[in-house]
């Protein structure tokens, strides 16, 4: 991972994943980086998928447009705590404070498909608790709920499986992650400080979507 810190504040992130090691098994569930973050970043507002949860494989009935809402209300209550409330195809996302307009901004930049750079669409979730805590926990009201907040943003999350219940049929290939046959994976995001939220990330939503020398605002 290579960060760059520029004089404006704004940080690209470069990601290299190559598996390696006989312990590396074939297939991965997600590729991405978890950040905490002041838990008074209290909104996430987002250019993707929405406004409920959506998975590579679970993601027609999700539109594609602009979302905003509270980070609490971002938590789907699975009977058993598991992974929830991704949004798929993000093209940017903000959390921020609704006191102080402050907060953080994630801006996919491009990814490597073959030898060939793309526009990085990500897949991007956030929760007052972590993904150890939802693994840890058997019922809703075992979840150890935090006051700092988890960001994940995902390169790469597989898809949900399961088209009916008696084949065992598990995820499609296309949604799934091959460390034998995709990688190494390369991909860079784009780390922005929110110093007054509302109004820069209005300016976000004007595509096409900016590189960090072109970011509209300091």
């Amino acid at each position: 991972v290579v960060y760059t810190i520029q004089p404006s504040g704004i940080i690209p992130v470069h990601h290299r994943v190559t598996p390696t090691g006989n312990l590396m098994p074939d297939l991965l569930p997600r590729m991405g980086t978890e950040m905490l973050l002041p838990g008074e970043f209290n909104r996430v507002r987002w250019f993707g998928r929405g406004p409920h949860e959506s998975y590579s494989d679970r993601k027609h009935g999700a539109k594609v447009g602009y979302y905003d809402g509270l980070v609490k209300d971002q938590y789907v209550p699975y009977i058993y705590p598991q992974t929830n409330g991704n949004k798929t195809d993000v093209r940017w996302c903000g959390v921020y404070s609704a006191e102080t307009d402050k907060g953080l901004a994630v801006i996919g930049l491009r990814h490597l498909a073959g030898k060939k750079e793309e526009p990085l669409l990500l897949n991007m979730s956030v929760h007052y608790a972590n993904e150890f805590d939802f693994n840890e926990a058997t019922h809703t009201d075992e979840i150890r709920w935090r006051d700092e907040i988890s960001l994940k943003i995902d390169y790469r999350m597989m898809g949900v499986g399961g088209d009916d219940s008696w084949s065992g049929l598990t995820v499609w290939d296309e949604y799934q992650i091959s460390t034998k046959f995709e990688a190494p994976f390369d991909w860079s995001v784009a780390l922005v400080p929110l110093r007054n939220a509302k109004l820069e990330l209005g300016l976000l939503a004007s595509p096409p979507i900016p590189l960090p020398s072109q970011l509209p605002f300091p």
